[in-house]
């Protein structure tokens, strides 16, 4: 779904109702490896936080490694 705040954004997940957003960190686009820009995603939350938006975030390996810790974590976060 496509979000126009400051600026068009696409996050990965979001319920506009709960005002949350659920990001997947690759590894190589978000920064760890390859072709990182830490300073997009800093710039991208800070804009999700002034519009009163809520980012959860998950990192692939962490996805990887402990899928349904993950999704757990997940599911609770948008049910609080």
């Amino acid at each position: 779904m496509k979000l126009r705040l400051d600026k068009l954004l696409l996050p990965d997940f979001i319920d506009t109702n709960s005002k949350k957003i659920i990001e997947f960190d690759g590894s190589y686009w978000h920064g760890l490896v390859g072709k990182g820009n830490k300073n997009r995603d800093i710039e991208r939350d800070e804009i999700y936080k002034k519009n009163g938006y809520l980012i959860y975030r998950v990192s692939e390996n962490d996805y990887k490694t402990k899928k349904e810790t993950v999704i757990e974590e997940c599911l609770n976060f948008l049910k609080k």
